[in-house]
């Protein structure tokens, strides 16, 4: 039955694709059981509900079905003060989440006038990461438990990866030089990449601790994922997912069962994508995809990080507001919300945009590593928090995804168990 109800997702997403109405349906339906896990206390399954909405963010956007662009985000930080609210969660020992988000309100009072647009914009992020942290900072979750609940995420990337496909297989040609709406199911390249991306993620993750047929079919799945992820011609949802999986290798050599699952998994992906994939993907387009992974150029972001600083320099206290740093990507590139948010809260944010941005990374070093828990616990959690705060080096903080990402590193630590 499970695999049924994730395989359904294929089929789902390509029909959502074509009925905004079945897309909204979906919107809302996930939205209503997300609260009513929350409101029944099952923290598990809560979870879960947000792993899947976070993913499904992505796919409401391209399908239609998504109420309001920042919907999937609110919807997250509902569920999840929900779940706090009727877990009685809230304390304030350690009150980091909070002044994380309260150090951004200040900067509101610098617009003239005040555009609420703009502030639901850009601080839809930070307010469901500081939701995400208010629920972990009191869920003691160890490191089988996590991977469980990464499930969650393959359902809904695989829909975003099967609209991707079909538009793929419909198109006349293949000839792509950069970021193409054609093969990311006609919307944003950018944030396609990344969604698959997350479901390369989970599925390998998942991959290094199955055995026997299920083990086999989550890599296939993967190959299938990472070729329509390449295919978009963005690199982001790539390099956001090999520089977590090569922070979580890292902890996995330390040990015995997963070091071989490591060396059993690794050396036949690798050999795929090189021998076989990559090949294959050249020929479908004319040689450009070779071409697209050898190029280093930022396509503008680090002319607009760069604008993020000056305004940081030229603005250091209170920045210039939730949304005010455009103005100064239009002189440097175009007119355009920050791609990288750490710079964004900076500019927009000043001193208090660092501080938060301080306070931020020194409770995910702290959790990280707990010496309450497992180095393979550490590691799955600093594997996660590297997957976030990539994802918002090129996509700021564009989905709910990257902040439930972070938001596991900071959960509490199970008891320490054999390495």
């Amino acid at each position: 039955m499970l695999f049924f109800l994730v395989a359904m997702h294929i089929p789902l997403g390509i029909a959502m694709h074509q009925s905004e109405v079945l897309a909204t349906s979906h919107c809302i339906g996930s939205t209503i059981i997300g609260v009513a896990l929350a409101i029944s206390g099952n923290v598990r399954q809560t979870i879960m509900a947000l792993w899947y909405i976070s993913v499904a963010e992505v796919l409401w956007r391209m399908t239609g079905g998504s109420l309001s662009w920042e919907y999937g985000k609110y919807a997250c930080a509902l569920i999840s003060i929900t779940l706090v609210v009727r877990r009685r969660l809230f304390h304030f020992r350690q009150p980091y989440h909070y002044f994380y988000f309260a150090l951004l309100i200040p900067s509101i009072f610098v617009m003239s006038p005040i555009d609420l647009k703009e502030v639901r914009f850009n601080l839809s992020g930070p307010f469901c990461l500081t939701a995400f942290m208010i629920l972990m900072e009191r869920t003691r979750i160890g490191q089988p438990e996590i991977i469980d609940t990464l499930r969650a995420i393959i359902p809904p990337a695989l829909a975003v990866a099967a609209i991707a496909t079909f538009t793929t297989v419909g198109a006349g040609s293949l000839y792509i030089t950069q970021s193409s709406h054609v093969t990311s199911g006609g919307f944003g390249p950018n944030q396609v990449s990344s969604t698959i991306g997350a479901g390369i993620y989970a599925c390998l993750i998942l991959a290094f601790h199955k055995k026997g047929l299920l083990r086999v079919i989550l890599v296939l799945v993967s190959f299938w994922l990472i070729g329509q992820c390449l295919l978009t011609f963005s690199r982001g949802g790539i390099w956001t997912t090999g520089v977590a999986l090569l922070v979580l290798c890292v902890g996995f050599l330390r040990s015995t069962d997963a070091r071989r699952a490591t060396l059993m998994i690794g050396p036949i992906v690798a050999v795929f994508l090189w021998t076989i994939l990559l090949p294959y993907l050249n020929s479908l387009t004319s040689n450009q995809m070779s071409e697209r992974l050898s190029d280093v150029s930022s396509t503008g972001r680090f002319d607009m990080l760069v604008g993020d600083l000056t305004v940081f320099l030229e603005n250091p206290f209170l920045g210039v507001g939730p949304g005010g740093s455009k103005t100064m990507h239009e002189e440097v590139f175009y007119y355009a919300a920050s791609h990288t948010e750490q710079t964004r809260m900076l500019a927009e944010h000043g001193i208090l945009g660092a501080f938060s941005l301080i306070l931020l990374l020194g409770t995910i070093i702290f959790r990280c590593f707990d010496p309450r828990q497992s180095k393979s616990a550490s590691y799955l959690k600093l594997s996660l928090a590297a997957w976030g705060l990539f994802y918002m080096v090129h996509a700021a903080f564009r989905s709910a995804l990257p902040g439930l990402m972070i938001a596991f590193a900071t959960s509490q630590p199970d008891r320490r168990t054999d390495e």
